[in-house]
């Protein structure tokens, strides 16, 4: 589950320095997904099954056991993304996950990292 715990570090209550961004990046650099499928772990089932953490007064700041993580994920599965009452919630997420530049960079540092790897 490295990669599942390397992407709910995004849903943590913590900032990310460029070690924390080095470190999401190896993880998924590490992986044999491609940057498609990352994005579709990250959406479909980590944001799946972490996206009412956002919401909760008192967030997680220190990581998810990857014993719960896997729990979470297989709970929602077949489940509708978000209820319909959420939908804009969910919308202003994705648009801000898309804004932020440190999302995408560790993307691209996992894609580069994974170049450089297979060269």
């Amino acid at each position: 589950m490295p990669v599942w715990s390397a992407l709910s570090e995004f849903f943590l209550d913590t900032s990310h320095d460029r070690d924390d961004r080095e470190h999401i990046a190896a993880a998924l650099a590490a992986s044999h997904y491609s940057r498609r499928e990352l994005e579709y772990i990250f959406v479909a089932e980590v944001r799946r099954a972490l996206w009412p953490e956002l919401l909760s007064i008192a967030p997680e700041w220190s990581g998810y056991p990857p014993e719960f993580l896997r729990r979470r994920i297989l709970r929602r599965v077949g489940t509708p993304v978000v209820p319909r009452f959420f939908s804009p919630v969910t919308a202003v997420l994705i648009f801000l996950y898309r804004l932020d530049p440190t999302v995408g960079a560790t993307f691209r540092r996992a894609q580069a990292m994974r170049q450089r790897a297979a060269a």
